[in-house]
């Protein structure tokens, strides 16, 4: 990046928190973005999207106008008075223009390689500000001066304390920092919260896989104790919240042998049951292990699964393993072929393929696809699989 763009850029940076715009749609804050999306529905498609691209241009916008209000916020008085004694200072009121110009300037440069106007990077011009038509533009020298003002006036704002609290101990080199497995929180009742239900699903998860992927392994499920919370909070949380509790009250109801099985599974299952009878994660996650038909149409079974395969690194989206990722995609192109759709079954599997990619069994599935030969996910993803014995039939909703 060229000397004027960085400049450019160490001020937008020092920018960010001064007002509370973002740059993208699906970035927005979700107060901001959900209002517009509820007005929008209903409409069309291409009404719909020009609204979303004015909201859009007008955040780009916004950005610029931070940059600057900034910027001017940040440009003390004596800029004006100290080592001004240049050739053609920029004023007070010309401050704004040049700003605006070196923001544009600067976009042009990094987002469209458009080349740096020459009368603000050549050595031959040694003023502080050229015209460029009716623009005033800041040079080279004329934004380096602005930018050590702003950063200046900036740092001698900040809250001063004799000495910053520091945790050193993560800096060893010995140290590092990762998450509890969650075999080690999930059997404590004291995690069931309210606001927990995702982790708890994606802990469960998380210990399935590693039971069916690995032949050796001695992992048990030692929660009945949280599930016995589980089964006191549900009545008193929102339809989204119960959502996950429920889904893993009912995978791992399902997963147990049939002397083990989970208390008032028939209770739950008569009161709760339709919840999960639209898609949803939760809802795809438990009837692809249980190998299940579900009651969902297949238009709405692909979008739910590629809303949730976009959103897995969203703070509102689940993070499940691999392998039941794989799993509804799977399902999904099960559907396709029982309904005769060979055609959208390959397509589905080869979208698996590419969000999923170096597992060879899905490619020898996409190249031998045969439309009279039911696609078995599990025996797909790993031929020596371990299924889980029981009944799943009598163990879902």
């Amino acid at each position: 990046m060229s000397g004027p763009s960085q400049l450019a850029a160490s001020v937008e940076s020092l920018a960010q928190e001064f007002d509370g715009h973002e740059a993208t749609w699906e970035d927005l804050d979700d107060r901001k973005r959900r209002p517009i999306d509820s007005a929008l529905r209903g409409i069309d498609a291409e009404a719909s999207e020009c609204v979303r691209t004015a909201v859009l241009a007008n955040e780009h916008v916004a950005l610029r106008r931070r940059f600057k209000a900034f910027a001017l916020a940040h440009t003390p008085p004596s800029f004006y008075r100290d080592h001004a004694d240049r050739v053609r200072p920029i004023g007070r009121h010309a401050l704004a223009d040049g700003l605006d110009s070196a923001y544009a300037v600067r976009s042009s440069y990094v987002h469209r390689l458009k080349q740096l106007p020459d009368v603000v990077i050549s050595e031959r011009y040694f003023a502080e500000t050229v015209n460029d038509g009716q623009r005033t533009l800041l040079s080279f020298q004329g934004l380096a001066r602005v930018a050590r003002a702003v950063i200046l006036e900036f740092v001698s704002r900040q809250p001063r304390i004799e000495s910053e609290p520091h945790d050193y101990t993560r800096e060893h080199s010995s140290m590092s920092v990762g998450q509890w497995a969650a075999s080690v929180w999930m059997g404590n009742p004291a995690a069931v919260t309210p606001n927990n239900g995702r982790a708890w699903l994606e802990g469960l998860l998380e210990q399935l896989a590693e039971h069916m992927l690995s032949p050796s392994s001695t992992a048990t499920l030692n929660v009945r104790e949280s599930v016995a919370a589980v089964v006191k909070l549900l009545p008193n949380l929102e339809a989204r919240l119960q959502l996950p509790y429920l889904a893993a009250y009912f995978i791992l109801n399902a997963v147990l042998p049939p002397d083990g099985r989970l208390p008032d599974l028939e209770e739950l299952s008569e009161r709760y049951g339709r919840k999960l009878e639209v898609a949803s994660p939760e809802s795809m996650v438990l009837m692809s292990i249980l190998e299940r038909t579900p009651p969902w149409s297949l238009d709405d079974g692909a979008a739910a699964l590629d809303k949730h395969l976009s959103r897995r690194s969203h703070e509102n989206g689940y993070r499940f393993p691999w392998i039941f990722d794989v799993a509804m995609s799977l399902s999904l192109a099960e559907r396709y072929r029982t309904s005769g759709q060979t055609q959208m079954a390959r397509e589905r599997i080869a979208l698996t393929i590419e969000s999923f990619p170096g597992h060879v069994e899905l490619e020898v599935l996409e190249q031998s696809l045969d439309p009279l030969v039911p696609i078995d996910w599990a025996g797909i993803i790993a031929p020596g699989l371990r299924r889980y014995e029981g009944n799943a039939e009598s163990s879902a909703p």
